[in-house]
């Protein structure tokens, strides 16, 4: 259920990490997981979802897939460069007769969302675990009301307004929509907590412990949400967020026509 339309108005976020992993280092990864798990994996190399810290991100919409960039050494004439981030299913789609399908390079699964309240909770569910900030894949984390850990007061439809603290609210900012809820992958066989998730829940197909409805994960938003980038620009660690109803976000657009491209520097 969504929260009252009041708390919704008044919710402010902060952001508490930030996140991108490339393709290569993806691959990397995935081939030392090989290794070390070579007979749990069945001979393939699988990797747990985290994603590597970054004090900024920057979501990018000129570009053929649409999604978060992090900055790093090595460009041109001592330059930094933009390394994008990688998502199996964004970059090749997928086909399910049950679970829905969607097209490659969608741009309503540009960016990953998670709260400070699921992580919280998990903690809470597995006191003899170390669950940390990051071990569910999500590009961003934000810290905000203390609504039910399975929404966290975010829903479908809802935009998200990120500034550095202090900016004005009224100006251009990086901005991004809530599509859907972030549904839980087979990756999390391979989170450092999953043996202990295991015993405490009991997946409904194998050992995909996650499909229990006893577990967060398992609720809508449990997981976090992904989102399309509606205005690009970068997020920071700090940064402050706030939440733009439904309601709202269609009273702008009538009155001020589709959402302009703006791109932060």
């Amino acid at each position: 259920d969504e929260p009252p339309k009041k708390a919704r108005l008044e919710a402010t976020w902060r952001v508490t990490r930030c996140a991108s992993r490339s393709s290569s280092s993806r691959k990397t990864l995935e081939s030392e997981a090989g290794k070390r798990n070579f007979v749990a994996t069945k001979g393939t190399s699988v990797s747990a979802p985290a994603k590597a810290e970054a004090e900024r991100v920057v979501l990018v919409r000129d570009c053929k897939s649409p999604g978060v960039c992090r900055e790093v050494a090595g460009g041109i004439f001592g330059r930094m460069r933009r390394e994008e981030d990688y998502s199996h299913f964004r970059s090749c789609g997928y086909r399910s007769r049950s679970n829905g399908s969607f097209a490659a390079g969608t741009a309503d699964r540009a960016v990953s969302v998670s709260t400070v309240a699921a992580y919280d909770e998990l903690r809470r569910m597995l006191p003899n675990c170390i669950v940390t900030d990051g071990d569910l894949g999500e590009n961003i984390i934000l810290e905000g009301p203390d609504y039910p850990a399975s929404t966290s007061g975010l829903y479908v439809g809802c935009r998200l307004s990120f500034y550095e603290q202090g900016e004005r609210t009224d100006g251009p900012c990086t901005e991004i929509e809530l599509t859907e809820a972030n549904t839980p992958c087979y990756r999390l066989q391979y989170v450092p907590w999953a043996a202990e998730a295991q015993t405490r829940w009991k997946g409904k197909v194998g050992n995909k412990w996650w499909t229990d409805p006893a577990c967060l994960l398992s609720q809508p938003g449990g997981r976090g949400w992904l989102a399309k980038i509606v205005v690009a620009g970068n997020v920071t660690t700090g940064n402050i967020c706030t939440v733009v109803p439904a309601a709202a976000k269609s009273e702008q657009i009538s009155s001020a026509g589709s959402p302009i491209e703006i791109m932060h520097t």
